[in-house]
């Protein structure tokens, strides 16, 4: 059984990494359908947790407020943006010490609702946050805790292109030495726009920078 979750870890790394690199191609070519409807984004964060707990059982994954306690409507692919939680999460694990909780937490703003994924992870200086979401680029100096397959920097260009292309904002507080707290938000579904919403397929706009 150790061989073959070995076997399959490695599988699953080679599926990311393939499904990456179609996906930043995708992009650039500004062919990165999504099909667009009223989803429940405390159900979307949950799923993903979920998910990365099951694959990672060793590991733990706080969840604040917890599954079913609310419910945050937004206007998107429900898909794509669990995409980005499980790129968030999938990150935190990699750079922080294998003993390290990883926790999550949703907050609903003024007119949008906030994912944090905090990590307790090395840290990043403010040249490296201002870049970190650049297409290709690893922070140099950086060792991913238990990683066998280094990180091709495109994650968190994905996720921004994705969280962008759902008018929405993304971020991170980071200290040297203290961790990291990437976070992204998109605005609530207002009431009017549910009544009339159907899915559809929208394109993004290409990220600045690309």
């Amino acid at each position: 059984r150790e061989f073959l979750r070995e076997a399959e870890d490695r599988v699953n790394v080679q599926n990311r990494m393939i499904s990456d690199l179609l996906d930043v191609s995708r992009i650039h070519a500004n062919k990165l359908e999504m099909v667009v409807g009223p989803c429940n984004l405390d159900k979307v964060v949950c799923d993903a947790v979920k998910d990365q707990q099951h694959t990672t059982p060793e590991r733990v994954i706080t969840l604040e407020p917890p599954c079913g306690d609310t419910e945050f409507t937004v206007i998107g692919d429900a898909d794509r943006l669990g995409q980005v939680v499980h790129n968030y999460l999938t990150n935190a694990l990699k750079y922080s010490p294998s003993d390290a909780p990883v926790s999550v937490r949703v907050k609903k703003l003024a007119d949008a609702v906030r994912v944090f994924v905090q990590d307790q992870g090395p840290g990043l200086t403010p040249e490296e946050q201002k870049r970190v979401w650049e297409r290709f680029y690893r922070v140099k100096g950086v060792v991913a805790q238990g990683a066998s397959t280094p990180s091709m920097g495109l994650g968190l260009h994905i996720c921004r292109t994705i969280v962008e292309a759902h008018h929405g904002q993304i971020g991170l507080e980071s200290t040297p030495g203290e961790g990291s707290t990437f976070w992204f938000s998109l605005p609530l579904a207002q009431p009017e726009v549910l009544e009339s919403e159907h899915p559809s397929k929208a394109l993004p706009q290409r990220a600045s920078g690309t």
